[in-house]
């Protein structure tokens, strides 16, 4: 299930990334233990400082959820992943991110969407 304001070099762009998660023994492994110990999968679109394309960062924490841009939270969390240059843009934030939950959910059996932050906000969340 895609978004429906995505182009087609976007949906290619996630489903190649989708395929190097799983089929990367180490990403795989790392989202798949995270899964099965219940902890929660969170997503996160972001730019690194002097870049201008967007990554996706995927991370996890036994914890419950707390903002990400809090220093004396972010040793808490645990990156699984790294896609690097995945979005062009801060506008194509919800399209891409609605269209890579929903295939990341499918492609690793989630039973609910992962949470989506947004360079460290918290934007969408599956309740």
């Amino acid at each position: 299930m895609t978004e429906k304001n995505i182009s087609q070099s976007e949906i290619d762009v996630i489903e190649k990334c989708l395929y190097h998660l799983t089929s990367n023994p180490s990403y795989s492994k790392k989202i798949k233990d995270a899964k099965n110990a219940g902890q929660e999968i969170i997503l996160n679109y972001h730019t690194h400082s002097g870049e201008s394309k967007y990554c996706i960062s995927i991370l996890t924490s036994a914890r419950s959820l707390v903002s990400m841009m809090d220093q004396a939270s972010t040793a808490k969390w645990e990156e699984l992943a790294h896609i690097r240059e995945v979005g062009d843009s801060i506008e194509r934030f919800i399209p891409i991110m609605k269209s890579f939950g929903n295939l990341f959910k499918i492609s690793f059996g989630l039973s609910k969407l992962p949470s989506v932050y947004l360079d460290g906000s918290l934007k969408m969340r599956d309740e």
